[in-house]
């Protein structure tokens, strides 16, 4: 009797479990902005297919796929309005293989499927997606090195690797001007930010990996798959605004020396542990003197800690005044 009342007690808590994830998972979904299907630029369309949007690259007579949506029967009735047939996709670049960017693989019979080699092990059971839940990939599939370049047809694709949403997360940059790039970033509130903390695997790792971004020069368009995409004008107001990947009111830890009396900011710490910044003036304070504020309100008071937006997690930068340069040091 015992026994059946624990079972019945823990399916109970399962269901409650299951219920409180699908409605996480709602709620996180709801955030997003998928655009509808359309030929966004010129050769370059957009299709939407569940919960997601992937892309298609017009190459000669064939095309070139970007992942491959959340619903095959919707992405089979978008195509028949762009008039593109299935069979004229020859090559599908995967991101990664959540189920919401391979529903529709089944449509394109003459395509080589390519992933990232660092995305096998989610698909290999190495790894699990979430808890139990491990991802499968049920085609063939070719794989590709980080900052390979490859070309198909008169299409040049580069594979950057950015980790974080999954352990083989990648962007793939066509023609060095189109960055197509999956779940590795968000596009909100006028600024490129971390995905979905509920979705990522690792939020710390895929801070570190929009970090590459840098390193692409001319960027004409981002293309995302829950987020929308932006052009030039857009990316170069981006790199402006604000040099931190991280939100503009993400709690940080600084002092009233610094807030109150605009003292300069000489010593700055950033937590390998929980990502927090900490940005102070070199004074002993007292605990009456710590504030909690938002990041961009101590880049307002001082804006030359743009210099070290990029200081790695578990790192320390410090100077002897506000002209001097910063020294970089890790805290191990």
């Amino acid at each position: 009797m015992i026994f059946k009342i624990v079972v019945i007690i823990l399916g109970v808590l399962i269901i409650l479990c299951i219920i409180a994830i699908l409605s996480k998972q709602a709620s996180e979904i709801s955030k997003m902005e998928h655009l509808e299907t359309q030929e966004i630029i010129n050769d370059i369309f957009v299709i939407k297919a569940g919960s997601a949007n992937f892309y298609l690259i017009k190459n000669g007579d064939e095309y070139i796929a970007i992942d491959a949506g959340g619903n095959k029967k919707e992405a089979q009735r978008e195509l028949k309005k762009l008039q593109i047939p299935s069979e004229k996709v020859t090559v599908v670049l995967l991101t990664h293989t959540d189920f919401d960017h391979i529903a529709a693989l089944g449509l394109f019979g003459n395509a080589a499927i390519y992933i990232s080699k660092e995305e096998v092990q989610m698909i290999d059971g190495t790894v699990s997606r979430m808890l139990f839940v491990k991802s499968k990939l049920n085609y063939s599939y070719k794989t590709l090195e980080d900052n390979e370049e490859r070309n198909f047809g008169k299409i040049k694709v580069k594979t950057i690797l950015m980790p974080g949403h999954t352990k083989g997360s990648a962007s793939f940059l066509i023609d060095d001007k189109y960055l197509f790039s999956g779940d590795n970033f968000s596009l909100k509130n006028g600024r490129i930010e971390l995905f979905n903390s509920f979705f990522n695997m690792n939020d710390n790792i895929q801070k570190e990996s929009i970090k590459r971004l840098d390193e692409i020069k001319d960027i004409e368009y981002i293309f995302t798959a829950h987020y929308g995409s932006i052009g030039e004008e857009q990316i170069m107001l981006f790199n402006k605004r604000f040099p931190f990947v991280e939100s503009k009111n993400v709690a940080t830890i600084t002092c009233k020396h610094i807030m109150n009396d605009h003292f300069p900011i000489l010593y700055v710490s950033h937590d390998e542990n929980d990502g927090m910044w900490q940005f102070l003036c070199g004074n002993e304070h007292g605990n009456d003197e710590a504030m909690v504020v938002a990041l961009e309100e101590v880049y307002e008071v001082d804006s030359s800690i743009s210099e070290i937006a990029d200081l790695p997690l578990g790192y320390v930068a410090f100077r002897q005044n506000h002209e001097s340069a910063w020294t970089i040091e890790s805290r191990k």
